[in-house]
Order: structure tokens, then sequence, then C-alpha cells
């Protein structure tokens, strides 16, 4: 994947991913387009997940070095990070895109979307040039302007459907008002570490539903209720976790009705689940 004008990766699992040898300038290995730097590097077989950290929605590098950059050096080490500095801009706003792959692509590439404002609520089609002059407002509430942020976050019938989510793992919070930060905010309510994943595949699963129920009424004419929404989330969240406990021959009926549990106490490495 190009990301900028030469910074390639190979995008996956963070963890699988290797700093040196899977990111390429110009198509040549970090390690081998930047010998001396690779020379210096304390940490030569880690992965990408190693050298950074988030700041908020902002990637910050963090290349371990086993002693400083001599001034000779200081040249070589500037376009370094100015290779790796390409690539923020593209990691931005697309955290799990790059990191992980327990969701399916298409729910990644939605989200990513999402967090763009490149998904065709009414607001951005207005933008663009379609006349929606007449009806702006939320396809669900009819109450405010239609925008990524009003229907995926601060519609009521969106904020419901976050509320019973969040209500599976016991988790209460206030809505925030732009999505972004509640994406950004999201991991952090994760009430434990080994439900991370299983949480965090939840935001995926309740963003799909409520475009699914705003592009039902839009196209069909058809009310999703709350209920049979909340339902389509719950199933989604179970069946990727039970496709990804490998030999596990639980019943996804038993994993719905105890979702909160297994995540809790049994959850595993998630992969690409059908969508």
């Amino acid at each position: 994947m190009v990301l900028k004008e030469g910074l390639q990766v190979v995008v996956g699992n963070g963890e699988r991913v290797r700093f040196w040898e899977d990111l390429k300038w110009d198509s040549v290995p970090l390690q081998t387009a930047f010998p001396r730097m690779f020379s210096l590097s304390s940490n030569k077989e880690g992965r990408l997940h190693d050298f950074g950290r988030w700041q908020g929605l902002t990637w910050i590098w963090e290349v371990p070095l086993r002693r400083a950059v001599l001034g000779w050096e200081q040249e070589q080490w500037r376009c370094f990070m100015a290779a790796l500095s390409c690539a923020n801009q593209d990691f931005r706003s697309n955290p799990f895109l790059i990191w992980n792959n327990y969701v399916p692509p298409k729910a990644e590439i939605f989200v990513w979307n999402l967090l763009r404002d490149r998904v065709p609520v009414k607001e951005v089609l207005g933008r663009f040039g379609m006349d929606f002059s007449s009806n702006m407002n939320c396809s669900l509430c009819c109450k405010q302007v239609e925008t990524v942020d009003h229907l995926f976050l601060q519609c009521e019938w969106s904020w419901n459907l976050w509320l019973e989510g969040m209500s599976w793992w016991e988790v209460s919070s206030c809505a925030n008002q732009r999505l972004s930060q509640w994406w950004e905010c999201w991991n952090g309510f994760c009430p434990n570490s080994k439900a991370k994943r299983a949480w965090s595949s939840l935001f995926y699963a309740i963003v799909w539903a409520v475009w699914e129920a705003r592009n039902a009424l839009c196209f069909e004419g058809r009310e999703l209720s709350l209920s049979n929404a909340a339902d389509m989330v719950k199933f989604r969240v179970g069946w990727w976790f039970k496709h990804h406990r490998k030999g596990s021959s639980e019943p996804i009926t038993s994993i719905l009705l105890n979702l909160r549990d297994l995540c809790v106490e049994k959850a595993k490495c998630f992969g690409v689940a059908p969508f």
C-alpha cells in the first residue's frame, strides 16, 4: 500500500508487520534504504507496533536506538524521520484499518471513510451539488441536519443503540459531539483488557447497523426497530468472536446469551470473518 511519495507498508495486523523489512521506501525495505539507521536500531526484529504509539488520532513514531545519533548522522536521521512522517496523514483516523484484521475489511473501510467524513450522508452529498433543500434532516429522527456526527452519534435513535450495546458490558457514558472524538475515546471505555478486541468490534457493528437502518428507511421505506438493530449488532459481534475461537464448538446462541462473560474471560485473537 503506497501511503505517500514512496513510503509503503504491508497492511495487516500491527503485531505481524516487520518494521525494517515490511515498511518500504521507493519499493526498498527500510533496512536497505536507511542502512545506517538500521545499524543504530536496538530492535532489528521489531514489529510495527514496537516503533510508536497513538496520541489521540495521530501516530507518533518512536524508533529505539542503541546510542544517541552523532553529528555526522543527523542528516541521515532527519531524512529517515521525514520518510516515516509521510505515513502519518494516512494513519490518522485509521488506526484499526492499519493495526487489526479481526473485523471484516468491509467494516474497516466503512469506518475509515466515516472518520474522514466520506460517507454519503445528506450533508456530504449536498456539498457535491445534490439538492436536499426540501429535506436535509436526519433520516432516522428528522430533527437535525443529517451530518456524519449527527446520524451516527447525536441522533436519538443512534445514541440509544450505543447505550444498548454498552449496556452489555455494563458501561455507560455521555454522548460526545464529534464521532472522531468518540472513536478516539472508545477503547478507554473498555471494562476489561481481555475484552479489548470484542469491545472494539462493537464500534464497527453499531455504526454499520446505523447505516443499514438509515438506508432501509431511505431506499426501501422500511423502518428498522431499535431492538432489531441491537440484535444485529450483538449477532455480528458474537459471530466474529465465534469465528476466531479456534476449535470452539460452542453454538452461536450460547455466545450471544453470554456475550459479556465470554468476551471478558475467554477473549481470543480475531481474524477476518464474513460480513
